[in-house]
């Protein structure tokens, strides 16, 4: 709806937004979209807030967005390249990265989906993405799995999956602790997530973290039995105790 009421008003692009809980904070995501391709254009993401300082965030979070946005609308207008059907862009910083298909870099038979940087990136992080409703895996365990190659990655890659409750993510991972860094050859990796029963969404994609170009292949998403282990990460809740304890690190 959003999409033709920008068209209708001739607008270049309009503004969505998501605030969504991740661990004990908030986090603020907003997002502008060409009104002619549907494409994210422009993005900002906060870091996890206090409920008090939401309004503030919001404040700064549109002012950043808009700054990018004049060029970032350029730069989509000579953009050739074409994100693969069903995926979109997204990110901190969506206009400083390029995704499309790669015929050229065949694995299993296939062509590529290839995600890279315009330009050097010191900062913030593109990703291709999709979501979907997760009525048909409520209860289940799913796997995101895919053969990924990197060249000249200065940060990191990395395959990530979402589950969301409304605007709570309830259970994630991103390889954290298994990150994709510098020139790799085809490696296959895998994202295992247990969908609660009253999940509404689930999302997932390729992220690039700064410079470099990264490229997917032979992606796979599909239920697990209980005995394939899920790699969510683990909670940060605080361990309680019933006294203050060791103050003088003497245990």
């Amino acid at each position: 709806m959003a999409r033709e009421i920008c068209g209708f008003a001739d607008s270049d692009a309009y503004i969505s937004g998501k605030i969504f809980r991740q661990g004990r904070g908030y986090v603020v995501l907003l997002s502008a979209v060409d009104c002619r391709s549907g494409q994210v254009v422009a993005a900002t993401q906060s870091t996890p807030l206090a409920k008090e300082k939401m309004l503030d965030a919001l404040g700064e979070a549109a002012s950043e967005l808009r700054g990018e946005l004049g060029e970032s609308l350029r730069e989509a207008a000579s953009v050739k390249a074409v994100v693969p059907q069903g995926w979109y862009m997204s990110g901190t910083k969506p206009a400083q990265y390029e995704a499309g298909t790669d015929a050229q870099s065949v694995y299993n038979d296939h062509p590529s989906a290839y995600l890279k940087s315009k330009r050097p990136v010191k900062d913030g992080f593109g990703t291709l993405m999709q979501g979907f409703p997760a009525d048909k895996y409520l209860g289940k365990r799913v796997r995101l799995s895919g053969f990924v190659r990197s060249e000249g990655v200065q940060n990191v890659t990395l395959l990530w999956m979402r589950v969301d409750k409304g605007y709570q993510a309830v259970s994630f991972d991103n390889m954290g602790d298994r990150s994709i860094k510098g020139t790799t050859g085809w490696q296959n990796y895998a994202v295992v997530l247990d969908v609660p029963q009253d999940a509404t969404d689930i999302f997932f994609g390729l992220l690039l973290n700064g410079s470099g170009t990264v490229w997917l292949n032979s992606v796979k998403f599909e239920v697990v039995g209980s005995d394939v282990p899920t790699t969510a990460e683990r909670p940060t809740d605080e361990i309680l105790t019933d006294e203050p304890t060791n103050l003088t690190f003497q245990d």
